[in-house]
Order: C-alpha cells, then structure tokens, then sequence
C-alpha cells in the first residue's frame, strides 16, 4: 500500500504540473481550475487524507491498564501487612490480527483514493459537456449574425430591384419576415449564454458571471477503435475491487478477532512489618508476574461478522459484473455516436458547399431579372440549418468522444482540441 500511495501521489503531482503550464484559456485550462476549485472533488480527496488515519488507529496495540487499590483494613500476610497493590496489564491480539486491521484499512484508503479519481474523470466529462454546449451556442450566434448580414443584403437587392420595377414589394416583406426570425433566433440565442455560462462556471467553482474564453475548436480524432474494449482499468471498478479485498481482508479479521487475546503483565504490593510476619519476609514488597487471556466463547457474534463480511464481498462482486455491463452498454452507445457524428460532419459539409453554390447561382439568376427570390431567401435558410446541424452534430461527437475517453480512461479516443 506503501507503494502505491507514492505512485498516485506522483501521478497527480504530474497532472498538476502539466495543467499548471497550461494556458486558463484553453480547455485544458479549465479542466485544470476544476481540479483545483471543484469543491466536490475537494471534498472526495479529503475523504482519502481522512482514510489514511485509520491505519494507526486499527494498527496499533489497545492502551495497557495500570489498576491500584488501598486498603482500608491492612491484610496481614506471612509478608506483613499490605497496605497497597498495584498492577499494570497489557493485551495483545492474537497473532497477525494488527496486520489484518491494517490490510483493510489500506483497501479502504485505496477505495477512497479510487472514489476520488473517478469523480476527477466525471468531473472532466461534466466540464467538456458544458463547454461543448456553451461553444456550440457561440458559434450558433455568429450564423445568425452572418444570416442577418446576408439578408440585410437581399433586403437591399430586393429594394432596388423594387424600385426599378423588375420585382414585387412582396419579396421585400419576405426578406422583412425572415430578418424578423433571425433577429428573435439571435435573442434567444444570446439569453440561452447566461445559464450555460453559468452552468460552466459551477463546475469549477467560480462566479457565475466569470467569461468563458472559447479559443479551442472541437475537433474529432478519428481512429480505430477497440473491438473488445476493456473497462477493468477505469477508477470506479477498481474501487469495487479494493472494497472487495477490504471485505475478503474483513474476514480474516473476523476470525482473528474470535481467537483468544493474551494479557502480560506485573503486579506489586507494598508491604509493611507484621508482628505475625515471617522473619526473612516480614515488610518486603512483593513483584508477581501476570498472565491473562480472553476466552472468546460466545461464538455468535464473531460468526455473524464473518458472515456479513462474505456476503458484502458477493455484493461487490456483482456490483462489479453490473458495472462492467453498464459500462459496455454505454460504450456501444456512445461508439454510434461518434460514428454518426463524422458521417453527419461530412454529409453537412458537401451539403453546405452544394447549397452555397446553388445560392450563388439564384442570386445572379435574380440579380439578370430570371431568377426566383423566394428560392434565394429559401436556399440561405437551407444553408443555416445545415450550418447548425452540423455545428449540433459536432457537439455530439466531441461529447461521445469525451464519453469514450471517461469509459476506456486511455488516451486513445481522446486528443487535445487545437
């Protein structure tokens, strides 16, 4: 246990070098301040500190007794008169049983220490989820920016083309409509800023209103992935192994602590002269040496502990099956995310570049009084709506790469956004 202590300590002293280097700016900045700030995440890292006691305190030996007794009535002996006794006592458990009491209380340790790095992986899932929702928002705002710019310009296309008589009044108010749309799109859109924002924030314990820099890209590595990915690795099954080995460790200590206990200890009585004492003894104290051993013979409780400790120990081990299973489920789902996400990402792309030139071409059609500008404003909305769907598709992507990243805990599905 000794040992891997120093190896996660290492470990996150290693972590928080490299996110200490990392620019508060970029996302890996921010998960950084929510190592640091998460208050959860504080709490759980204190509950290991708080785990680490307990091996002193299972490990050590009880306290030793000293008793002394006066006499109120001297006891005359072939030693004299016994005015005081006094004896002091030491138990010790039987053999290996400390050793046990600090075996569990090193898989405790371990299982809090566990605890805490799977809530770490949670809360940087938590944090890439919202920063994924807050940027697809923000890039949401700038198409409807860029949306009412290009319709401020077919408004005056439209006007012009009005006033020289080569169009109707009516493709004016169908530009005046669809600026309209935009405009509420573009406030909801912005009110949508603040509790996302704020939901962010939370995450790494700072005010609500503190600004979010979006400077990375969300971009999606492709790669191959695992058939038969394996889950055993990720922290929260190995914390149910270690509260595993700490029930299968209860056991022994079960059993241990049903075998007797053995007391060494010394007794001394003071003695004073007696008219009935032995001459060669009379007034000399007297040192004896003591024994004492504990007679476990009510066996029911010892029994029902063991018991308990076995069944938890089943309990843990289906714990274990169920979660791998979780795990596997979600991994499944979360693959056919990603692999839909890059489909969708490409088919928007070519959707978006087709569309674009479609527009163009309407808008020279229109522009030589051949073309149909209700087909124009409807060819711009096309092109947002695949602008969004794939900036949507996107955020699903980068949130099921980040799933799969939590899942494996590798670094495999996982790269650092640019």
């Amino acid at each position: 246990m000794k040992t891997m202590r120093i190896r996660y300590s290492i470990s996150t002293l290693l972590f928080l070098f490299i996110g200490a280097s990392v620019a508060a700016q970029s996302l890996d900045g921010y998960l950084q301040l929510a190592v640091e700030n998460n208050p959860s995440l504080k709490a759980a890292h204190l509950k290991y500190e708080a785990a680490l006691n307990v091996e002193p305190q299972v490990g050590g030996l009880p306290d030793p007794t000293l008793t002394a007794s006066a006499f109120g009535t001297a006891m005359t002996t072939d030693m004299g008169e016994e005015r005081a006794s006094f004896e002091l006592m030491q138990m010790f458990p039987w053999f290996g049983t400390l050793e046990a009491r600090k075996e569990v209380a090193d898989y405790k340790a371990q299982a809090k220490y566990l605890a805490y790095v799977s809530a770490r992986e949670q809360l940087f899932l938590e944090v890439k989820k919202a920063y994924a929702k807050l940027y697809e928002t923000e890039k949401s705002i700038e198409f409807q920016q860029d949306n009412l710019r290009i319709l401020n310009s077919y408004y005056e296309l439209a006007m012009s083309k009005f006033r020289s008589g080569a169009s109707p009044m009516v493709n004016v108010v169908r530009v005046e409509i669809a600026q309209d749309a935009a405009r509420t799109q573009l406030e909801l859109l912005e009110q949508s800023i603040a509790p996302l924002q704020a939901e962010f924030n939370l995450l790494l314990n700072r005010e609500i209103t503190a600004k979010v820099n979006l400077q990375d890209t969300l971009t999606l590595r492709r790669v191959e992935l695992p058939e038969q990915p394996i889950f055993e690795g990720h922290p929260s099954l190995q914390q149910l192994e270690s509260e595993q080995l700490y029930f299968e460790t209860e056991k022994k200590v079960a059993q241990k602590e049903g075998l007797p206990n053995f007391g060494l200890g010394v007794g001394y009585i003071v003695n004073a002269k007696s008219s009935m004492g032995m001459p060669d003894m009379n007034g000399k104290d007297a040192i004896m040496p003591m024994l004492s051993v504990s007679l476990p013979i009510f066996r029911k409780k010892y029994k029902a502990s063991k018991h308990e400790a076995e069944l938890m120990a089943q309990s843990i081990e289906l714990e274990q099956q169920q979660q791998a299973n979780q795990f596997r489920s979600e991994f499944q789902q979360q693959q056919y995310e990603f692999n839909k996400a890059n489909q969708l990402l490409d088919l928007y792309q070519r959707q978006i570049k087709s569309s674009e030139r479609a527009r163009t071409l309407l808008v020279s059609s229109f522009s030589s009084n051949t073309g149909d500008f209700e087909e124009i404003l409807r060819m711009n909305q096309d092109i947002l709506a695949f602008k969004v769907q794939r900036l949507d598709a996107l955020k699903n992507g980068f949130i099921a790469q980040a799933s799969m990243a939590y899942l494996l805990t590798s670094d495999l599905i996982e790269q650092q956004t640019n």
